[in-house]
């Protein structure tokens, strides 16, 4: 993927591969500033709203770097942070204090604090999970087989399970968060 940081100023382009497994780029995109080995592909990435934070998963384990730094320094330890099993996905809450972060093999949510750069709690929602991310309203929602889960920003619990017919994906909301569309095969889900 690749993420621009709010200002414009860099671009972070995460590849599926163990070297250059992130570059950072200039403003206009001509010009590597620096390319970043992780030793295994990237699964999945995400830049906090705020543009404050890069996180990427690579292998097993999460890295996280400080985007408010001239070289985009990585916070977490060398081997990165433990956050589950193969996690993949991640959607940041509106505010950039946390992100949660889910591996859709195991289906275990996992709450990553921004602020004390820890895994802090999680919760176990069945190997079916397939997506994540947040509504206007601040919730997070996780997609499963037959059902989508609202889950609490504080603390990982799911708050509501919302039944459906299907496997519904990562969804759309509208602006004032009074609906969600997700997409699944062959209809969409309207909440």
């Amino acid at each position: 993927g690749i993420f621009a940081k709010p200002d414009g100023s860099k671009y972070y382009v995460v590849s599926g591969t163990s070297s250059d497994t992130v570059l950072v780029m200039n403003s206009t995109l001509t010009s590597v500033l620096r390319r970043i080995d992780l030793g295994a592909e990237a699964r999945g990435a995400g830049l906090s709203p705020d543009g404050r934070r890069l996180l990427v998963f690579a292998g097993n384990r999460l890295h996280v770097f400080d985007t408010t730094k001239t070289n985009d320094d990585e916070i977490t330890r060398e081997a990165g942070l433990d956050a589950g099993t193969s996690p993949t996905e991640l959607a940041f809450a509106l505010d950039s204090s946390v992100a949660l972060i889910l591996s859709p093999d195991s289906g275990e949510v996992a709450l990553y604090n921004l602020a004390t750069n820890s895994v802090g709690s999680s919760n176990d929602l069945g190997a079916a999970a397939t997506s994540v991310n947040v509504a206007p309203n601040g919730r997070f929602y996780v997609t499963a087989t037959n059902v989508i889960y609202e889950v609490d920003s504080a603390n990982a619990e799911v708050m509501r399970e919302i039944r459906v017919n299907g496997s519904p994906r990562k969804g759309s909301f509208t602006p004032d968060g009074k609906y969600g569309l997700f997409p699944n095969a062959p209809a969409f889900v309207a909440t």
